[in-house]
């Protein structure tokens, strides 16, 4: 099925990814050698529009993906449409579930695909379990949608 145009996937600029990535490492680098990486992060914070701190350095550099990192700052998020038919998002769902994130070089290239298709899902569905109903492999793609349009958020 052809989804409409709000739905297509963005495309990072690699060039932007290339930069932010090497200041991420600059202001990694920066912490591991005891100097301050203050300025550097508002510099980060303010290319990106975003408002990290040296502990969410510190985070990356222990999981070791500067560049998944940036690609996911970079990223914007999925967009918010009133009007998704039960179509479109089957399709949503058909997509993301036949991402083969398996092995690292699969999970590298295609893990931004995998994010792209679950934020709109997230963004314009309720259910706070999404991920595990469209990965679980126990659902059809019909399934996982009646499960999570079963949910009902409770009014505060």
């Amino acid at each position: 099925m052809e989804l409409r145009a709000i739905f297509t996937p963005p495309v990072l600029d690699e060039d932007k990814v290339r930069r932010m990535t090497i200041l991420a490492d600059d202001i990694i680098s920066h912490m591991d050698s005891g100097r301050n990486p203050d300025k550097l992060i508002e510099m980060f914070n303010t290319l990106t529009d975003s408002e990290y701190t040296d502990i969410d350095f510190h985070n990356i550099a222990w999981e070791g993906d500067t560049e998944e990192f940036v690609r996911g700052v970079l990223m914007p998020g999925g967009p918010w449409v009133t009007d998704i038919s039960r179509e479109e998002y089957l399709e949503i769902i058909r997509r993301a579930a036949s991402i083969n994130l398996d092995g690292e070089a699969n999970y590298r290239n295609n893990w931004w695909l995998y994010v792209h298709w679950m934020s709109i899902l997230r963004r314009n569905l309720t259910h706070p379990d999404i991920s595990n109903i469209v990965l679980s492999g126990d659902n059809t793609p019909e399934e996982a949608l009646d499960k999570i349009l079963m949910h009902k958020p409770i009014a505060l």
